[in-house]
């Protein structure tokens, strides 16, 4: 870019020129007219100040120095001009020539300044529109990022909306045939109950009423179940400490995890916040995932539960933006096989030989009523579910 010519860095360019300028002149004062050779030399040497001022002034070095230079030269012409042995004319193109070379040398660094101007101006609209380039390629490429997080998303979501109807279309089938069986149910249940009475000393008798007995009960309790499933109650939100919650539903299980040689590790997260909840309901998913975890480690295993704050949960989010409470059981069982993993929380679904495939169907549903949301992974080194509740309503 072109500097100021009079700024503080060119004073040193100036006062060389000058001095340049300035020497040259006296040479030519101090050095008799008959040295021809000698004056034709000082006229050349002229050049070299004209032509450094026009490259670092461009054109205005390039017009002043050879006029500064004419007007120093000029009185040893005029005052020899009377002699033409001593070569005025030659004297007055070298003048002329002196201007030209000047105006030329500055003219041509002028066209040098402003086509350099012109480079850098258009490096720099390049490396502008590159930036634009990038940050409208880094826009895109966080819309795509964001589009495939909202398509993800919104197929999770349909997916549970269609979990939802299907559970709730067998929620209500299920009910209605488990209302008709219960009801002869209960006829053969009081007719065994009779029986028994009637026939109390006959042993063989006892022993038919008895299996009757048993295996009515062990159907009702079925029966109940499913009709549970069918037309589960609505939950009756209180605010829930989530570490109680876990607590009291670990003592619940006080005998049952060491019998099966289950350790547990517990991971409570300091100063949770209350969540709305139906606690009993709550304990109801949590007592089947921690079964559901127990049964997955037939030979003992590590159980690990605990609850922390969440507030990543993508397109999920409460009312006043609070966040989620996650709840997690893990354990170190062989994991879920690929194919089952779609379908664990269809009902009827198991691949347990006495399982009703209800638990995680019922899980689900509660979750669902509590505006939360489960998730699963598995892989070999073992399982994790965990179930977001909101934190406001």
């Amino acid at each position: 870019m072109r500097k100021n010519a009079f700024g503080p860095g060119r004073a040193l360019d100036i006062a060389l020129i000058g001095a340049a300028l300035a020497v040259i002149t006296y040479l030519h004062y101090a050095t008799p007219p008959e040295q021809l050779a000698y004056h034709a030399l000082y006229r050349a040497a002229y050049y070299l100040p004209v032509i450094y001022a026009g490259l670092r002034f461009g054109l205005a070095g390039g017009v002043v120095a050879p006029i500064v230079a004419s007007l120093l030269y000029a009185p040893w012409v005029v005052l020899f001009i009377g002699r033409p042995e001593h070569g005025v004319l030659p004297a007055a193109v070298d003048v002329l020539i002196l201007n030209g070379a000047g105006w030329m040398a500055g003219l041509l660094q002028e066209v040098g300044w402003r086509r350099r101007r012109e480079a850098l101006l258009y490096a720099e609209e390049q490396r502008e529109a590159r930036e634009e380039l990038e940050r409208r390629a880094g826009r895109i490429e966080e819309m795509n990022r964001e589009l495939e997080r909202r398509l993800s998303e919104k197929k999770e979501l349909e997916e549970q909306v269609r979990r939802a109807d299907k559970l709730a279309a067998l929620g209500q089938l299920v009910a209605g045939v488990a209302h008709e069986i219960k009801n002869p149910l209960s006829v053969v249940r009081t007719t065994v109950q009779v029986m028994e009475r009637e026939f109390a000393g006959d042993e063989h008798v006892a022993e038919f009423t008895r299996v009757i007995r048993d295996e009515c009960d062990r159907v009702n309790a079925r029966l109940t179940q499913f009709i549970g499933f069918g037309r589960p109650s609505e939950p009756a939100f209180a605010d829930v400490d989530p570490h109680e919650t876990i607590e009291a539903t670990l003592a619940m299980l006080g005998r049952f995890l060491p019998e099966h040689r289950v350790t547990v590790e517990v991971e409570i997260e300091e100063d949770l916040p209350p969540v709305p909840a139906d606690d009993s309901q709550l304990r109801q998913v949590l007592l089947n995932l921690i079964i559901n975890a127990v049964e997955a480690m037939p030979n003992g295993g590590e159980l690990t539960i605990g609850a922390r704050r969440n507030r990543d949960v993508g397109v999920r989010r409460s009312h006043d933006d609070a966040g989620y409470v996650t709840f997690v059981v893990a354990d170190t069982g062989p994991g879920i096989p690929e194919p089952d993993l779609a379908r664990i929380f269809d009902p009827f679904y198991t691949t347990k030989p006495t399982g009703t495939g209800l638990g995680l169907a019922v899980a689900h549903r509660i979750v669902d009523a509590h505006g939360g949301f489960i998730e699963v992974e598995s892989g070999p080194q073992g399982t994790t579910f965990r179930v977001s509740l909101p934190v406001a309503r």
